[in-house]
């Protein structure tokens, strides 16, 4: 298990180390022009106010996404609530579409993850919805800069609360990121992808 659990956190590290040696440090050392959030993405946040009144008291085609449902890079498909269809129809603002990023407000706040086709259609809850300008921003990329260090360090300065740590929309919106060229981007896109192949097969012949 330790072994197992070894590897995955090599993966994780290669992911990491490739994307500085593409885009330089947290100093922005390779000098890249830079911009806010807002510049480049939409940023909202999803349903806050009593989602509760929503939720199915057993499973339906309408999930909802939480903090929970959030770690770097991938949506866990555990612990869902889901939403009755007039509920879902009721807040059609706050659904996740194909390629927006989902970022924790709560708990762990920055944590970010690319909504995949599988999820699209799915209500969010008290998280924040980034729709990227895909003509300037590949996804994973963006999700990549705000679960590493650079977008992190910035966020943990603008997240409050004693009992539990809390983002404010604005802040995200506010946040400053390097704008390399987007071929750049997706070129860090695809080659995480072909990472995350290796570590699955890591993982279905652990």
């Amino acid at each position: 298990v330790d072994q197992y659990r070894g590897l995955l956190g090599l993966y994780d590290s290669i992911v990491k180390s490739r994307f500085i040696e593409m885009f330089g440090d947290t100093n922005n050392s390779m000098e890249w022009p830079i911009a806010n959030v807002e510049s480049i993405a939409k940023v909202k946040v999803g349903l806050v106010i009593k989602p509760t009144r929503f939720y199915s008291s057993s499973p339906t085609r309408y999930k909802a996404i939480r903090g929970l449902n959030i770690s770097p890079f991938c949506i866990n498909d555990t612990n869902w609530v889901y939403f009755t269809e007039d509920g879902a129809k009721s807040n059609k603002k706050t659904e996740v579409k194909e390629n927006d990023v989902v970022v924790v407000r709560s708990g762990a706040p920055g944590t970010a993850a690319v909504v995949t086709k599988e999820y699209a259609g799915s209500n969010a809850i008290d998280v924040l919805i980034v729709e990227p300008d895909l003509t300037q921003i590949d996804p994973t990329y963006l999700c990549a800069y705000t679960n590493f260090p650079h977008g992190l360090k910035q966020i943990s300065k603008g997240s409050g609360g004693a009992a539990q740590k809390h983002f404010n929309v604005e802040k995200y919106k506010n946040l400053t990121i390097f704008i390399p060229p987007l071929e750049k981007q997706k070129l860090f896109s695809i080659e995480k992808k072909e990472i995350d192949k290796s570590k699955f097969i890591c993982l279905i012949n652990a």
